[in-house]
């Protein structure tokens, strides 16, 4: 997500093609990371909600891998969200995951505190 003149772009769009796979243009200076801002409380429920139906699933007794693999096509379009793609033996262990989780969200919350 960029925020620029449409020159500027097209002079820094070689090295932000060489970063992603997708440039999107979202306006004038300062649009991109408001729009970045904007779609944040979006993907912080996205993972939370994930995270729950998960924790739902196994205690109806469902199976792990076939719970990711039933979830993972309906999150993976979700913008920013990966709380599903840990294919089989790199998942992180729960204790780990739940310390990765805090660090992020405080991050999310420092960019939502910027609202």
């Amino acid at each position: 997500m960029v925020g620029a003149e449409t020159a500027q772009l097209e002079r820094a769009r070689p090295l932000l093609d060489a970063m992603g796979d997708t440039v999107l243009h979202c306006g004038a200076v300062g649009s991109g990371i408001r729009m970045k801002l904007v779609l944040n409380p979006l993907s912080q429920a996205t993972c939370q909600l994930s995270a729950e139906v998960v924790a739902l699933g196994l205690k109806l007794g469902l199976e792990l891998d076939t719970l990711l693999g039933a979830l993972g096509g309906l999150a993976h379009p979700i913008h920013g969200c990966q709380c599903l793609q840990c294919p089989g033996d790199q998942r992180i262990p729960r204790r780990q995951h739940r310390s990765q989780c805090r660090g992020r969200q405080s991050l999310k919350s420092t960019d939502s505190s910027l609202i």
